[in-house]
């Protein structure tokens, strides 16, 4: 049973760190629409559009900016409650730091998961919406950040797929056809293809094969290729791993895993969401220290910097070790757990000193 005290200091640091969540989404938001904005005008992109789009891609940036923001909410509500000798009543009273720590640590263990479950079920489904929205808009086709396109394997054809359009329809086809003993034998190259179960109707064709003697080059209007490629992986494949569904993730890795393809990089991805609620108690605990060697005489904007610092810190620490990690061929697992537990060990520390 949770006493009036407990609710207080939970309200402080929920209230805190909600105020910061809103403001860096608000800050994404306008960041967004400025960047956008050169296209207006642009075939069917108008300004309605430009701002449904944007509000579309809020949902998904709460994963990205809730570990900074509690941090600097539990330093400006906490350390407010410091500043005010409020927190020194309260221990006075009885409750220990342990105790706060411990509120700390559920609520925000409560609020990671919270957020992760948002992300999962409201931010990934709207950006993808957005993606689509605003390729259709500018009469684009989807593609990975890198504009790189995807590979994929079928029996011994080798495909190479450009993008994929918000309506379905697959761009850039080239199909590298191979015989038993491993030899070129064909090469088929389309501008654009349509998908149905078990095969694809290629469209603007050109095959080119014999490529022992003279290349024979024939152009179709279409073609029909049998395959067994199932058209959700594509559109995985063209997606970058960071705008994946956690099932669509786990469900590509097991697609590379079936192919023996290293799938180190979506499997870091994976854990590190699963691992969001234990990030966000570290993130806490991180702040902790800071906050009881709160004088009066510091103010919100050095707590603001403070928590900017801490941040980063985490953030530049937890990138080193994921790109350690793809490195080197450590378990992916102790690549998501390294980050967490070395700023654990370290917000621990420094609570035992200042105890």
């Amino acid at each position: 049973m949770l006493k009036k005290l407990d609710l207080y200091i939970i309200k402080a640091i929920v209230a805190s760190t909600l105020v910061v969540l809103l403001s860096l989404l608000s800050l994404d938001f306008l960041i967004r629409l400025i960047t956008d904005v050169d296209h207006l005008g642009e075939k069917e992109f108008t300004i309605a559009k430009l701002l449904i789009i944007s509000f579309l891609f809020v949902p998904v940036k709460l994963m990205q900016f809730f570990p900074v923001s509690l941090v600097i909410g539990t330093l400006l509500g906490l350390g407010k409650l410091q500043a005010n000798s409020e927190l020194i009543v309260a221990q006075t009273s009885g409750m220990s730091r342990f105790h706060i720590s411990l509120i700390g640590i559920v609520i925000s263990c409560f609020l990671g998961s919270a957020v992760l479950a948002i992300t999962e079920y409201a931010g990934y489904p709207s950006q993808q919406k957005a993606i689509q929205m605003r390729a259709n808009a500018l009469g684009r086709v989807i593609k990975n950040a890198s504009n790189t396109g995807a590979w994929l394997l079928d029996n011994r054809d080798f495909v190479y797929v450009g993008g994929v359009k918000s309506t379905g329809e697959i761009r850039n086809i080239k199909i590298y056809r191979y015989s038993p003993k491993m030899t070129l034998t064909e090469i088929i190259q389309a501008k654009k293809a349509t998908t149905s179960k078990n095969s694809w109707l290629l469209k603007n064709v050109v095959v080119k094969s014999d490529f022992r003697t003279k290349v024979k080059v024939k152009r179709h209007k279409t073609l029909i290729w049998k395959n067994q490629v199932d058209i959700e992986i594509v559109r995985l494949l063209v997606s970058e791993p960071d705008d994946l569904l956690t099932k669509d993730l786990w469900e590509y890795i097991q697609y590379q895993k079936s192919n023996n393809i290293t799938s180190s990089n979506y499997l870091l991805i994976f854990w590190q969401r699963i691992l969001m609620p234990l990030s966000s108690a570290v993130m806490f605990l991180l702040a902790l220290p800071f906050v009881f060697s709160t004088h009066r005489n510091k103010g919100q904007g050095q707590k603001l910097f403070l928590g900017l610092l801490l941040g980063l810190a985490y953030y530049v620490c937890s990138s080193s070790i994921s790109n350690l990690v793809l490195l080197t061929g450590i378990p992916v697992i102790l690549g998501a757990l390294l980050p967490p537990t070395i700023f654990a060990s370290i917000a621990l520390g420094l609570l035992w000193i200042k105890r």
